[in-house]
């Protein structure tokens, strides 16, 4: 008898797969810069200045860090019967990882997945290999191998300091957020309150930093600040003439302009004593003032209110001048010459070191009699004669050096007349004539270089 058989066997593969997940960090630093325009300005209150501020953030990256390659390794056994798994060896750009599998029995028709990583010195593209060893009762079975690419392109890294956030001291509670390089501008603005003088001026530094949060950079402006205020000095003349001096009497003198803008504020009024004297408010905002007496009684000849303009660091003065007026009708014995001298120094700077002397001649007097000279400061002023003897009178002005100053008014005769005040003008106008002199041998007031063609003399 004969018999046909067939006979079947099924052969199950064993397979590996990887995944790859590459990874990295990206630092960044950052530069940041301050500037200010104007970084210098000049202020007479109440003005106020604006000064724009600047802030720039600069943003580069670092050398990426903690590069690293991890994945899972995941062995199929479609067989029905148990695979036992050896080891699992996984390289990544020639350097082994760590590989943690959870046991080493692949089920039947099932899988086991491995998880591996490592650490990498630089990003750069590679491959990983796997190799996964598989025994049986049998015996082993040959490894298992697959590889799969490596690559950063797609990859998107964890990043420190990619974004932060700035603050500035000139601009409280507000923040800025930089996401990558750029600037930021504001505009403030200055003035020169509450700020102390000496010698009508003021220089101080304003100090601006602006600071990143997150590292604690800061970068820092300095604007100076330079405030020139004003001083006005009221020299009180008081001639009791035939009345008897009364120690107890008092002068009251008060000041109306930008710094006392009613005349009625704190500060505004000043007394002086029985004999007169002078009286300074000082610091006074630059700009127009009237110097005004409250009246001191029926029995005095009180000044008019005298218009002055203070000018950013100068002293400017004044002088108001009270007779008494005997009641009985008996009067004084002379009049009162009053001489206004006005300076005008063109288009050279004003040498207030230098004062102008002012002299009368007549009734007795000559250039060399006491009391017959008086001084006025740099920018003018007023001279005052009390009680002349009624007559006429020559003003003079001695020892001016008429190539540097044209002279108006000086050699004229007033006329003095009892109980009355006679005004007269002396004006000086700085010529300011160039000449090819260096500057320390030009007559005072001359400060400018200028060549004129050679002339014989």
């Amino acid at each position: 008898v004969t018999a046909d058989a067939t006979c079947t066997s099924t052969v199950w593969r064993l397979a590996v797969d990887a995944s790859v997940v590459p990874t990295y960090t990206q630092p960044y630093t950052w530069t940041i810069v301050k500037s200010a325009s104007p970084i210098t300005v000049e202020l007479a209150p109440p003005a106020s200045a604006a000064i724009t501020y600047s802030i720039g953030l600069t943003r580069a990256p670092l050398a990426p860090i903690d590069i690293a390659v991890s994945g899972t390794v995941t062995v199929a056994n479609p067989s029905p019967l148990a695979a036992r798994l050896a080891g699992v060896d996984v390289i990544v750009d020639g350097i082994p990882a760590t590989v943690t599998c959870p046991g080493d029995t692949v089920p039947p028709s099932a899988t086991l997945d491995c998880h591996y990583g490592t650490v990498l010195p630089r990003r750069v593209d590679g491959s990983v290999a796997v190799t996964a060893s598989m025994v049986t009762d049998a015996g082993p079975l040959l490894p298992l191998t697959t590889t799969a690419p490596v690559d950063f392109s797609g990859t998107l890294p964890a990043e420190i300091d990619a974004t932060v956030t700035v603050r500035d001291d000139q601009q409280p509670g507000v923040t800025w957020p930089f996401t990558g390089t750029g600037s930021v501008s504001y505009t403030t603005t200055t003035s020169c309150r509450d700020v102390s003088y000496e010698n009508l001026v003021s220089t101080g530094r304003i100090t601006n930093t602006a600071t990143i949060q997150e590292t604690g950079q800061s970068a820092t402006e300095f604007v100076t600040r330079i405030c020139r205020t004003s001083r006005i000095e009221v020299t009180k003349l008081v001639d009791w003439d035939t009345g008897t001096p009364n120690p107890a009497k008092r002068f009251t003198i008060c000041l109306r302009g930008p710094s006392y803008p009613t005349g009625t504020e704190a500060g505004a009024c000043q007394e002086t004593g029985y004999q007169g004297g002078v009286l300074a408010w000082e610091p006074v905002d630059p700009g127009l003032y009237t110097v005004s007496e409250i009246n001191p009684g029926d029995d005095w000849d009180s000044p008019l209110p005298a218009d002055v303009e203070a000018l950013p660091g100068e002293t400017v003065g004044v002088n108001l001048f009270n007779r008494y007026i005997d009641q009985g009708g008996q009067g004084g014995t002379g009049g009162t010459l009053l001489v206004r001298k006005i300076v005008d120094w063109g288009k050279a700077p004003p040498d207030l070191g230098i004062s102008f002397t002012i002299c009368i001649t007549g009734g007795g007097f000559t250039v060399d009699s006491l009391g017959a000279c008086q001084e006025v400061g740099a920018e003018g002023g007023e001279a005052v004669w009390l009680n002349l003897d009624p007559g006429q009178y020559t003003i003079v002005e001695p020892d001016i050096d008429p190539a540097v100053w044209d002279i108006s008014g000086a050699g004229q005769v007033v006329t003095i007349v009892k109980d009355e005040e006679t005004m007269a003008e002396v004006r000086n106008t700085n010529k300011n004539v160039p000449t090819a002199l260096p500057p320390s041998d030009e007559p005072a007031g001359h400060g400018e270089w200028i060549f004129l063609p050679l002339m014989r003399r």
